[in-house]
């Protein structure tokens, strides 16, 4: 079985005005008999905190298609939803599907700048070494995590995975090398990948700050659209 050489945390770019990304409209109901709609999403809403084998709900059966607003480029194919929440465009799920239609459920959103999906990643991996780990955890018994600092795996079990979230981290969706190697096959733009693992015991991972984009010359292909 192949392995993962490195994971990376997927963000969403937020400090450039060409991939400035989605909102929900408005207020919508829960469909799980939550408060709304936007718990529905949240990964681990309530349940992590209380349950280190919680799981993140199917939406498909009652999702009510949600109108979003914001001033998404036609070149943005991963704009994000509410700033925190992965939504890829129609070209990027088509290019990127054998990732993500075995590890989530991508759901379409009603926008009127182009054909955008949520992706609920349902796959979540108790991969994280907590022992060798540097975490800081507010609850007791430790569930969520409120930062890792210094993320070790068990890397007997990363072999199958190529996009999912850890029971500790709930927010944080985590990708291999493989996955951001096909977004940059498929020259697809909007992406942020952040290196969370391996580093060297002691190393803080936001402070080494391995960061890469795609596109990776960020200012270049913004320059190249502005003229």
């Amino acid at each position: 079985m192949t392995y993962p050489a490195q994971l990376y945390e997927l963000n969403i770019i937020t400090d450039s005005p060409i991939f400035e990304g989605f909102a929900l409209v408005d207020y919508l109901p829960s469909q799980l008999g939550q408060d709304s709609l936007e718990d529905d999403i949240t990964p681990g809403y309530l349940d992590a905190a209380e349950d280190l084998n919680w799981k993140q709900p199917r939406l498909s059966a009652v999702w009510p298609t949600p109108s979003v607003i914001g001033r998404v480029h036609p070149c943005n194919d991963f704009p994000g939803l509410d700033m925190a929440l992965p939504a890829f465009s129609a070209r990027a799920c088509k290019c990127l599907e054998s990732f993500l239609l075995p590890n989530g459920e991508l759901l379409p959103l009603n926008s009127k700048v182009g054909e955008y999906f949520f992706y609920n990643i349902t796959t979540i991996a108790d991969v994280l070494n907590s022992q060798e780990s540097v975490c800081e955890f507010w609850c007791d018994p430790p569930t969520t995590a409120v930062e890792i600092e210094h993320f070790a795996f068990d890397e007997s079990k990363l072999g199958s995975l190529t996009i999912f979230r850890i029971p500790q981290f709930p927010m944080s969706a985590i990708v291999t090398d493989e996955f951001v190697d096909a977004v940059y096959a498929n020259s697809l733009n909007g992406f942020e990948f952040t290196k969370i693992w391996p580093f060297e015991r002691g190393q803080k991972w936001r402070e080494m700050n391995q960061v890469l984009t795609a596109p990776r010359d960020l200012d270049a292909f913004v320059s190249s659209l502005d003229g």
